[in-house]
C-alpha cells in the first residue's frame, strides 16, 4: 500500500491511504477532502484501500446511494453497489472493485463504498460514524442524531449563523479513546459547504435528538430513547448489532454521554442554549 501512487488523508486522528486511483479521482478526493490530504507519516490509526479498476458497462439501474448491500465475509463485512464491491483483505486493509469510466456514478460508488468500509473498520478502533449533525459551541461538541428529515442540515445551517463552527450536516466521525471523553472530529466524509477547513477535534458536551417548535428548548429524554435512536443511526453496521462485543461497548460509552431533546425552529436561537448547557 506505499509507493507513488498512494494518497494519504488524515481526519483528526483516523487515517485513509488509497493506492491505485485513477488520476481523475486522486484530483477529485483532493479537491473534495482539501485540508485533509498528508503527505508525512499517517496516524497509527490508518485504513488502506486497495482500488481495482475494471473494464465494463454502466449499470441499468439509476444511481442509488441506498441500495448498498452488507453480506458476511471471513475477515469482516462485504458491501456491494452496482458499480463495484468492497470487502476486506486484512485487519486494516481493504479492496475496493469498481467499474472504471468517465461517468462520475463511477467514482460517487467508490466514495460510497469507501465510506461503508471505513465505518465498518471504525469500531474495533473505537470510532464510529454517526448519522448527525455536530457544531461547536464554546470549544464543545453538539451532535445533533437523526435520520434523513430530521433537521440535521436546517440545524447545521442555523448554527453556523449563529456563529458555531460545523463539523457536518449528514455524518459525524467520532472518537471514544480509552478512558478518555468521547470526541467529535472534523472528517470531510459527506461533501457539504459547511465543514471545517482541517482536522480538529473536540470533546463532546451533549447528544440532541431533534423536536420542532418554539421556543427553543432542552428538555430531558428517556435513556432507553437515546440508546435505541443510536442504534438506528449507526451507518453500514446493521448486520452487526447485537452480535458485536466492541460495538456493544462503543454504544455503552456514546449512551452514557449528556443527552437532551432539542426543540428548535428554524433560527438561530438555539445555540445561545447550547453555550449555557452544563
Amino acid at each position: 500500500m506505499r509507493g507513488a501512487a498512494t494518497l494519504g488523508f488524515d481526519f483528526s486522528g483516523f487515517g485513509l491511504r488509497l493506492e491505485g486511483l485513477p488520476p481523475s479521482w486522486r484530483r477529485r478526493l483532493l479537491a473534495l477532502w482539501r485540508g485533509f490530504a498528508s503527505e508525512g507519516p499517517l496516524p497509527p490509526r490508518t485504513l488502506g484501500v486497495r482500488v481495482i479498476l475494471r473494464r465494463g458497462p454502466l449499470p441499468e439501474s439509476p444511481f442509488d446511494p441506498k441500495a448498498i448491500i452488507a453480506t458476511g465475509h471471513p475477515l469482516g463485512t462485504r458491501f456491494t453497489l452496482p458499480e463495484g464491491f468492497a470487502e476486506p483483505i486484512g485487519p486494516d486493509e481493504v479492496q475496493v472493485e469498481v467499474t472504471e469510466g468517465g461517468d462520475p456514478r463511477h467514482f460517487y460508488g467508490f466514495l460510497n463504498l469507501c465510506r461503508a468500509v471505513f465505518a465498518a473498520w471504525l469500531p474495533a478502533r473505537g470510532g464510529a460514524l454517526l448519522h448527525a449533525a455536530g457544531v461547536v459551541v464554546e470549544a464543545r461538541a453538539f451532535l445533533l442524531v437523526g435520520g434523513e428529515g430530521s433537521g440535521k442540515t436546517t440545524f447545521a445551517q442555523r448554527a453556523a449563523a449563529g456563529g458555531a463552527l460545523v463539523l457536518g450536516d449528514d455524518l459525524v466521525l467520532v472518537d471514544t479513546p480509552g478512558p478518555n471523553p468521547p470526541h467529535a472530529l472534523a472528517a470531510p466524509l459527506r461533501p457539504q459547504s459547511l465543514g471545517p477547513p482541517a482536522p480538529g477535534r473536540w470533546p463532546i458536551a451533549c447528544l440532541l435528538f431533534p423536536s420542532r417548535g418554539a421556543p427553543a428548548a432542552l428538555e430531558p429524554i428517556a435513556e432507553l430513547e437515546v440508546q435505541a435512536r443510536l442504534v438506528a443511526n449507526l451507518p453500514f453496521l446493521e448486520r452487526r448489532l447485537g452480535r458485536d462485543e466492541t460495538l456493544a461497548r462503543l454504544l455503552q460509552r456514546l449512551a452514557s454521554l449528556p443527552a437532551r431533546r432539542l426543540r428548535f425552529a428554524p433560527d438561530a436561537s438555539f445555540v445561545d442554549l447550547l453555550a449555557a448547557f452544563e
